[in-house]
């Protein structure tokens, strides 16, 4: 039992979590631990560095929106999901209030003549998920003690390919509480310039600053690995690679059986089928895909024809493969 646990958390590791990070854009912790109930905190520091701006406007029905620039390296990236940040005052932590991302990609600066729209609009809604981050923004004066402003991740689907380049990304949204949503700044200690964004405000571009300081803002958001869940070559390729090693585990062990004892019976040469532990080690395969159907809808909000497709042929033939595993390290062949 613990080899199988040991192949399910490896094919759980290999489907369903690896979504790298391609690019971070800046931190929002100041505080780690440090508000209330424990969580973190975002400090805007009024107090030490004279700033004033909690968060910026970024509601698609003001119309407000942030740009932010990113480098594509050599490579190009695969990019699956952009995570962005905002809240909306007075909200509590559970359910998110958003509703909506809107996102567009840029080949250049928004504001600069000539920079087009590559990817995406100010009009479909791509948001994925969202959920609290376990962080409030709060100020130097209310640390330890406010929750009116938990801080949400909005996961978007995006799923294109960006080859190297310098690029834009332009995001709104929208939500169902009575303010905002307002986007927390990148927060460094001790710092009040934190990058070169730009808002939108009324169809207006202008740098994005601080209203006490009047330093540049930068905004936190990640770039998350697309091409995670599999297409349709590769799920064929997936279903060809677990028939090849059903084929060969066989193959290999009737050789080793021969070896052994040249007077094996015949019936060693047809297909080893043994029903207690196949249905027995369905009830787990089953269990992982359901597992890695969740992962997946809590990251991307979508599961494909072609994932459920793949998933019901590969199923019944990775759970054989497995059944050979667990029936061969026993010794025992049945018909």
């Amino acid at each position: 039992m613990l080899r199988l646990t040991s192949l399910l958390s490896f094919f759980i590791l290999a489907f369903g979590l690896n979504a790298q990070i391609l690019f971070d854009n800046g931190p929002l912790i100041t505080g780690t631990g440090t508000g209330s109930g424990g969580a973190d905190e975002s400090i805007l520091q009024n107090t030490s560095l004279g700033m004033t701006t909690l968060g910026t406007n970024v509601n698609c029905v003001a119309p407000a929106s942030l740009a932010e620039d990113f480098v594509v390296p050599a490579s190009g990236w695969a990019i699956g999901c952009f995570t962005f940040y905002g809240y909306q005052t007075g909200e509590a932590t559970a359910p998110s209030t958003f509703t909506g991302a809107f996102v567009q990609i840029w080949d250049g600066p928004p504001n600069v003549v000539g920079s087009n729209v590559i990817w995406g609009d100010l009009v479909t809604n791509v948001m994925g998920s969202t959920s609290w981050t376990g962080i409030y923004r709060v100020t130097e004066a209310t640390t330890g003690t406010n929750t009116d402003r938990p801080i949400m991740e909005v996961n978007t689907n995006i799923n294109t390919f960006l080859s190297a380049g310098t690029y834009w990304v332009e995001w709104c949204l929208t939500g169902s509480g009575g303010s905002g949503p307002w986007a927390p700044p990148i927060t460094v200690i001790a710092n009040n310039t934190t990058g070169n964004a730009l808002q939108n405000f009324g169809g207006v571009w202008n740098p994005a600053a601080d209203g006490g300081t009047g330093t540049a803002q930068g905004y936190p958001f990640l770039i998350k690995e697309g091409n995670v869940i599999p297409t349709v070559s590769e799920w064929g390729l997936i279903i060809l690679s677990l028939l090849l090693m059903s084929v060969s585990l066989i193959a290999l062990r009737q050789r080793k059986m021969a070896m052994a004892d040249s007077n094996v019976s015949s019936s060693t040469s047809q297909i080893p089928f043994d029903k207690e532990i196949y249905f027995s080690v369905l009830k787990y395969t089953i269990g992982l895909v359901l597992v890695i159907a969740v992962l997946n809808m809590g990251l991307y909000g979508t599961i494909t024809l072609v994932d459920i497709v793949g998933s019901l042929i590969a199923l019944p033939i990775f759970t054989y493969l497995l059944h050979l595993m667990i029936n061969f390290s026993k010794g025992v062949i049945k018909e």
